[in-house]
């Protein structure tokens, strides 16, 4: 079982944390409008968060997956042999305040019992005993609470026993001693042994016995987490802001030194550690290929085949085997010596998180799963939420003009729904960033294009099917970063706009690719109607127009009043355009002589402009809360460019899980 304060578990997840950019509103990222139909497409940060149950099937050599229990679990615990599983998830008796309880599972997932306050408010981990008597959760601030199991079956139930403080002010780890009662260590590597009472039995200080240990208050991102080996006497801890580190320990306190490594190399890099169930070995896994360090004589040694990192391991009951989890979330079953026997397999587009050994080749795995986006009409009114088969809660969406489907890119995958969410097809792309998803439609619908940081460019025809590839390069240019996508009417040519002062255009039926130098860096691109080319918003506030092949038609035109030109839409007619500044506070609308036909209309000091469109010929903007004001609820609202004074606004409808 194990405490950090901010649960960091792989390589990975500390790469996502440490480039991410400040955490963002409801509504982060590009809103899709349907130019000739009543549809609004957002991309939605609403995650499902889940239990799956993992069986392995080792004579068939697959593995399967099935949703587990209710939704809303992701803290969790399993029974021996998987007899039940408690998990964590707000409650609210009498339609009070929602509080944290703990939830009781029978083997098939079906509730047992009655949920039960934790009694410490928030629950960061929990554990329970090698008998599957006790259940005991520690919270981020220094407290636990313990619990008596009682009854079997549908007779289950959760006896709350104590509360008492563990830790103020230091990130600590716990967990079960099979001879009975709990054992805690502190970021200050004073290991407490406790009664379920909470009172001390025994204390040992492992700084005097290992030299190299100090005191260390870690960062809220930091991880401190303990493992009990089941058949006592040894323990490991991971801790570190990262990069991390585990250390062995025997019965003593001393550090498990493997065989060949010098004193001065006491650090194992992993971020977590699990004991096989015999507690001769511990797999050691996370920051670098999967490892075993054996106990009898300590030597450390590669575990199977995997040359990556796996984001969890897990001992299988009754020695049966081995299950890791890797970064492309697919679980692998292996033998005790580390011979591959089933896998990997995945299930969906769920990322897997924390696991735990069940029943027999059995699994019970956390998992989310992002990838959906919430769909509106042009008024505001909330119509459905679909599955769009992307993945993570941060992505782009795009739909054509009649509004017939719904484009979602995320992470590494594309999905095309229905608007009624009847699946079409996913189709893989490369693993970007949070913050570079890029995807567009023609007009018809015919063609979809998605992009992303460097200079990669895929498309694919409606139908699906294998992606048109393009690599933009001319000479030694390439693009320095994706600004925006734009496919022409009929899907036939394809504009990506360039951080640096050009616009790539990409053509679908002989994969070529045209660059145009143009006088300043780009931010913002979007087609022009029946073909006729593209209109680029330019970082000097200019936009200009290009043709279908690649020649600069017209005058520039000078449509930002302060900055860049964040977002274009031209009007259906295309005689006239909305213009969104690139701080996304300010928008009008031109003719393209520069005439101001209506605005400006600024955003207060709460929001920001994320879409614009036409509604009858009259342009509207569509406004969310800036994500930087942090007190505030998530919103959307519409707003009338063209009516001067005081504003109308109307707020979309909450979207509903």
């Amino acid at each position: 079982m194990t405490l950090p304060r901010r649960l960091l578990t792989s390589a990975s997840t500390l790469a996502a944390l440490l480039c991410a950019a400040p955490a963002a509103a409801q509504y982060p990222g590009p809103i899709a409008v349907a130019a000739d139909a009543d549809l609004i497409a957002v991309y939605s940060q609403h995650v499902e968060k889940r239990l799956l149950r993992l069986r392995f099937d080792r004579a068939a050599g697959t593995a399967a997956f099935a949703p587990f229990g209710p939704l809303g679990a992701a803290t969790f615990a399993v029974g021996p042999k998987g007899a039940f599983t408690v998990h964590v998830a707000p409650h609210a008796p009498d339609d009070g305040t929602p509080t944290a309880h703990l939830f009781l599972l029978d083997e098939a997932g079906r509730p047992v019992g009655k949920p039960v306050p934790s009694g410490i408010g928030e629950v960061a981990g929990l554990a329970v005993a090698p008998k599957g008597d006790w259940v005991a959760v520690g919270n981020p601030h220094g407290w636990m609470a313990t619990f008596a199991v009682e009854g079997g079956g549908a007779g289950r139930r959760l006896l709350p026993r104590s509360v008492f403080g563990v830790s103020p002010q230091r990130a600590y780890g716990f967990g079960f001693r099979p001879e009975g009662g709990l054992m805690v260590v502190a970021d200050d590597w004073v290991a407490r042994f406790r009664g379920m009472d909470g009172a001390v039995q025994r204390v040992i200080d492992l700084k005097p016995l290992n030299k190299e240990l100090t005191v260390a208050r870690y960062d809220e991102n930091a991880m401190f987490k303990l493992a009990v080996a089941p058949a006592g006497g040894r323990f490991a801890i991971t801790y570190g802001g990262g990069p991390f580190a585990t250390a062995v320990f025997d019965a003593a306190g001393r550090r498990v030194q493997p065989k060949g490594r010098e004193p001065a190399e006491h650090h194992l890099l992993a971020s977590g550690a699990t004991f096989t169930t015999s507690g001769d070995a511990v797999l050691l896994y996370g920051m670098e290929a999967p490892a075993i360090l054996r106990l009898a004589p300590p030597l450390l040694a590669k575990f199977g085949d995997q040359e990556n990192y796996a984001s969890h391991i897990v001992a299988l009951a009754g020695g049966r085997g081995i299950a890791s989890f890797d970064g492309d979330d697919r679980a692998t079953l292996w033998s005790g010596a580390g011979k591959r026997l089933v896998g990997p397999a995945g299930f969906e587009n769920y990322a897997l998180g924390e696991a735990a050994a069940g029943a027999d080749d059995e699994a019970i795995v956390a998992a989310e799963r992002g990838g959906w986006v919430d769909l509106f009409t042009r008024q505001g009114k909330f119509v459905r939420r679909v599955q769009t088969g992307a993945g993570g809660s941060y992505g782009a969406t795009a739909l054509p003009a009649d509004g017939s489907m719904v484009a979602a890119f995320a992470s590494a995958t594309l999905g095309l729904v229905a608007p009624s969410g009847a699946p079409a097809w996913i189709a893989a792309h490369s693993r970007y960033g949070l913050q570079d998803f890029h995807v567009a439609f023609s007009a018809d619908g015919t063609r979809i294009a998605a992009a992303g940081p460097g200079n990669e460019l895929r498309s694919w025809p409606r139908a699906g099917g294998a992606a048109v590839a393009f690599t933009l390069v001319d000479g030694e240019a390439k693009p320095m970063r994706v600004m925006g996508l734009a496919v022409s009417t009929a899907g036939d040519v394809i504009a990506v706009a360039d951080e640096r002062p050009a616009v790539w255009l990409a053509y679908p039926a002989d994969k070529r690719v045209v660059r145009t130098a143009l006088p300043a860096g780009t931010r913002s691109v979007a087609a022009l109607p029946a073909g006729a080319g593209f209109a680029v918003g330019l970082v000097d506030g200019t936009v200009v127009r290009v043709g279908r092949d690649g020649v600069l038609a017209g005058a520039p035109l000078k449509a930002s009043e302060i900055g860049a030109v964040g977002r274009i839409v031209v009007a259906p007619d295309g005689g006239s355009l909305i213009v969104v500044e690139g701080d996304e506070i300010s928008a009008r609308h031109l003719d393209w002589d520069g005439k101001v036909v209506a605005g400006p209309v600024r955003a207060t000091r709460v929001e920001r402009i994320r879409a614009a469109f036409f509604e009858d010929g009259k342009p509207v903007l569509v406004v969310s809360r800036d994500n930087t004001d942090a007190g505030a609820d998530d919103w959307l609202r519409l707003v009338d460019l063209a009516t001067s004074g005081a504003r109308p606004v109307r707020n979309f409808e909450r979207a509903k899980p």
